[in-house]
């Protein structure tokens, strides 16, 4: 059975929208992490991931864009299953 997204994009959105309005007029990123995640009604740690990848996306900081991460795990998805495929063939002909 598939999981279902408990956030909707425009909630992400707004919350990052939200974040980085804010973020000045608090004495760290943490403490504008959990105020506003708190706020929200929240897991910080959700907040904190989705501002990263908000920032890697915009080319603030270094790493996998969402679009690159994407490609990467279809790609990685179609070479294990060519690797399974291998591996039963070198197991089989034994």
């Amino acid at each position: 059975m598939p999981t279902q997204k408990r956030y909707s994009p425009e909630f992400r959105e707004r919350t990052i929208r939200l974040f980085e309005e804010h973020r000045s007029e608090y004495p760290s990123t943490w403490a504008a992490v959990k105020s506003i995640s708190a706020k929200a009604g929240m897991n910080p740690e959700t907040l904190r991931s989705w501002v990263l990848q908000a920032e890697r996306d915009a080319g603030q900081r270094p790493g996998l864009t969402t679009d690159d991460s994407f490609d990467a795990n279809s790609n990685r998805c179609s070479t294990a299953t060519t690797c399974d495929r291998w591996c039963r063939r070198r197991l089989l002909a034994r």
